[in-house]
């Protein structure tokens, strides 16, 4: 997680395609890169080629040109405290803090988490909670709370975690994201009925409309960290509702694919191939079935696809 298999903006990416977060998140990740790897050259310039930032001046020298960059900041917020100068590293967490621009809300979020870590590792007891207080009221209080979960996930103090989830869900009831974060959670703990629990709880607060993407997600949690057969069981009953959800049909195949039995896969394909889709989505269906044939290496099954495809193009010839 950093919790978890599992980002989303202020209303939950529910709706959005499964491909377009990923191109959104993809995306994210090359752009923090490559603004990491103009701040380490930027450092090769400032210090010679030779030596990596040893003084504050050093530091400095680079926030001069980054002024936005959490990478910076966070660096230098080490640097004090593996000097054990725990104040000094604060203060710059709150110059960085102040200096980032307000629009840079990634940057910033970046910034927060440092020095939520810093006060989870050596605060005084409260001062994580006083400093989570703080940075909810000036940044996204979702995202911030998000972190305060990783840290608290990262513990060995249970019941804080427990509690914490009760107050996040509380106090975004509508936000499938983190219900589903609370069951994935308890999933990982191996507390298979609570998850179920807390899912059914979520349905009662987050939207209609985010249902079925969050029973499809925690049908894939399933899979992974319950009953694999519950998992295929859920997405039988969450595919009656959505018989024409394309997406979802292919989570389903990518699950049943992982399991590592050709069966059940090969049942699903057969009845995903059966029903009734548009040309382009009949192709692609029929071209997945034929790679998954090809990976089991099975004659018998390459040459089923083959007679799908045949028959499906025989079939839009008689009614053109």
């Amino acid at each position: 997680m950093g919790g978890s298999d599992d980002d989303e903006d202020e209303e939950d990416s529910d709706d959005e395609g499964p491909t377009s977060r990923t191109r959104k998140r993809k995306e994210k990740q090359r752009q923090q890169q490559q603004r990491e790897a103009e701040i380490r050259e930027r450092e090769a310039q400032a210090m010679g080629e030779d030596r990596a930032p040893e003084t504050v001046d050093d530091f400095e020298k680079v926030l001069l040109s980054h002024p936005d960059s959490a990478f910076a900041w966070i660096k230098l917020m080490a640097f004090h405290m593996s000097l054990t100068e725990f104040e000094k590293a604060r203060a710059v967490a709150q110059r960085a803090i102040d200096t980032i621009k307000s629009n840079e809300e990634q940057e910033r979020l970046q910034v927060w988490g440092a020095w939520m870590n810093l006060e989870n590792s050596y605060g005084e007891e409260g001062a994580l909670d006083k400093l989570v207080q703080l940075a909810a009221n000036s940044a996204d209080p979702k995202a911030i709370y998000g972190k305060f979960l990783d840290i608290r996930e990262l513990g060995d103090d249970h019941k804080a975690t427990e509690q914490l989830y009760k107050t996040v869900t509380k106090k975004f009831r509508t936000s499938s994201q983190m219900w589903l974060r609370y069951t994935l959670w308890k999933l990982k703990a191996g507390n298979v009925e609570g998850a179920r629990n807390v899912l059914q709880r979520s349905l009662k607060s987050i939207p209609s409309r985010k249902h079925i993407a969050t029973l499809s997600k925690f049908a894939q949690f399933e899979f992974k960290y319950g009953s694999a057969e519950r998992g295929s069981t859920m997405f039988d009953t969450l595919m009656a509702s959505a018989p024409k959800r394309l997406d979802l049909w292919n989570v389903w195949l990518d699950m049943e694919e992982s399991k590592g039995t050709e069966g059940g896969a090969r049942r699903l394909y057969e009845r995903v191939c059966g029903m009734k889709w548009s040309s382009k989505k009949m192709k692609a269906l029929l071209k997945r079935f034929l790679i998954f044939e090809k990976k089991q290496a099975n004659p018998e099954g390459i040459a089923r696809v083959k007679q799908l495809a045949a028959e499906y193009v025989e079939a839009k010839t008689n009614v053109e």
